[in-house]
C-alpha cells in the first residue's frame, strides 16, 4: 500500500475544485469582529491544550493611506496559555523555520511537509465544519509522523506553526481580494504557500536554488510558487490521482 495515501492530488485541474472553499473562507474572515488598532479582537481559529491560534482585527494595512489600504487586514496571531505571542513572521522567517526542520532529522519529515503545504495552497485538507465555515484539517496520519520527527518548530507546537502558516496564507487571499485582484488566479494563498512548498523542494535537493532565486527575485510577483507537475517530481507523495472526495 502506498504510503499517506490522502496526500494524492485530485483529478482534474486544482484552481477549480478550490473556489468555493476559498471564496466562502475569504467572505468569513471579512465578516469576522473587528475593533480598534487600540483594541484588536480575537477570533480563534484553531486550539490545542495550551495554544490558540487566530487572527487580530484589525491588521495594520487597515491604517495605510491610498491605494495599499487594506480595511481587511487581520493579524494572524498565536495565542500561549492565554498571551498573545509576538511573531509574525514573513517568507524570509519561514523559510528559516522551514531549513531548521531539516537538519539533522528525518527527511521525510519535511517532504510531509512540503506535501502539505502545496495542498493548502490548494485548501485539499480544508473541512467545511459548518456552511461556509472552512477550518485547516491535516491528515492525522501524516501529522502523526511529522511530530515523531520535528514536534516543534518556532518554539511552538509544530501543528500550531503550520496552522499558522495556513493563517497568513488565508490574510493574503483577504487582502488581495480586498484589493480587487482575482484570487482564483493565483495571487494570495496559492502563490505563497506554494512557494512555501518550492523552498521545501529546495532543502531536500530536489529544486533548483538558482531557478528558485531567480524566479523570487523576478519583479513584480516576489514569489516562485512550484506548478503541479513540479510539485509530483519533487513529492512523489502527492503523485498518483485521485477522484475528489
Amino acid at each position: 500500500m502506498t504510503p499517506f495515501p490522502t496526500l494524492k492530488l485530485p483529478l482534474g485541474d486544482l484552481g477549480p475544485i478550490s473556489r468555493t472553499a476559498q471564496a466562502n473562507a475569504v467572505a468569513e474572515a471579512i465578516g469576522w469582529p473587528k475593533g480598534t488598532n487600540d483594541a484588536q479582537l480575537f477570533t480563534s481559529l484553531f486550539s490545542v491544550p495550551g495554544y490558540e491560534v487566530g487572527v487580530r482585527k484589525p491588521g495594520k494595512e487597515s491604517a495605510w493611506e491610498g491605494a495599499k489600504r487594506n480595511d481587511n487586514d487581520m493579524l494572524p496571531t498565536i495565542v500561549a496559555n492565554g498571551v498573545f505571542v509576538e511573531y509574525q513572521p514573513g517568507f524570509v522567517t519561514i523559510f528559516e523555520e522551514l531549513q531548521q526542520l531539516g537538519v539533522g532529522r528525518n527527511t521525510l519529515a519535511l517532504e510531509l511537509i512540503g506535501c502539505l503545504m502545496f495542498r493548502s495552497a490548494f485548501m485539499l485538507d480544508h473541512e467545511e465544519i459548518e456552511p461556509g465555515c472552512w477550518r485547516y484539517s491535516p491528515p492525522d496520519d501524516v501529522m502523526t509522523e511529522i511530530e515523531k520527527w520535528t514536534p516543534a518548530a518556532a518554539n511552538v507546537p509544530i501543528q500550531v506553526f503550520l496552522q499558522l502558516i495556513d493563517t497568513l496564507a488565508l490574510n493574503e487571499d483577504v487582502k488581495y481580494q480586498t484589493l480587487g485582484y482575482e484570487i482564483q488566479k493565483g495571487v494570495g494563498r496559492r502563490n505563497n504557500l506554494a512557494t512555501c512548498a518550492h523552498i521545501v523542494a529546495v532543502f531536500l535537493g530536489r529544486a533548483s536554488l538558482v531557478r528558485f532565486a531567480g524566479t523570487l527575485a523576478r519583479p513584480p510577483s516576489g514569489v516562485a510558487p512550484l506548478s503541479r507537475k513540479a510539485a509530483e517530481q519533487a513529492f512523489p507523495l502527492l503523485a498518483g490521482r485521485t477522484s475528489v472526495q
